[in-house]
């Protein structure tokens, strides 16, 4: 089996921009396209559907394989942006991208289950770090 090589990629959402950086590293047979959607501070209905719209565009196009969505800085989700939330990582399931979501605190998991959302779909962590480790990262590579 073929040690895995990864291509980082971090986005960051910043009220209307998202920020895209890739650090160079080797090439390698077998490659995983994982980015980091840090979501921090409020969250409206505008802003959610930005942060989709922007979010889907750049999984296809950079062809990504993972897609770690850390919502341990986010406040106050309301039932329609934690429904949007839900679409976009159903959509990006579609598009053949892996979520995985950390950092979710008792508020947002309230709202989840009182919307009846069903999140079996997506593998949840406690923090970046394991979601990380889970997918063998190592800082060094």
């Amino acid at each position: 089996m073929v040690s895995p090589r990864y291509i980082r990629l971090w986005l960051s959402f910043d009220e209307r921009n998202l920020l895209l950086c890739i650090p160079p590293i080797g090439a390698s047979a077998y490659v995983l396209l994982i980015a980091i959607l840090p979501l921090i501070g409020e969250l409206d209905t505008e802003r959610a559907q930005f942060l989709i719209g922007s979010t889907l565009r750049c999984s296809q196009t950079l062809q990504l394989t993972h897609l770690i969505i850390d919502l341990s800085d986010l406040h106050n989700v309301d039932a329609t942006v934690a429904q949007e939330l839900f679409y976009l990582a159903e959509t990006l399931i579609l598009l053949g991208v892996k979520p995985l979501l950390t950092g979710i605190h008792l508020n947002i998991a309230r709202t989840a289950i009182s919307l009846n959302l069903n999140l079996k779909n997506y593998p949840v962590f406690l923090n970046l770090q394991s979601a990380l480790k889970s997918l063998n990262y190592k800082k060094d590579e």
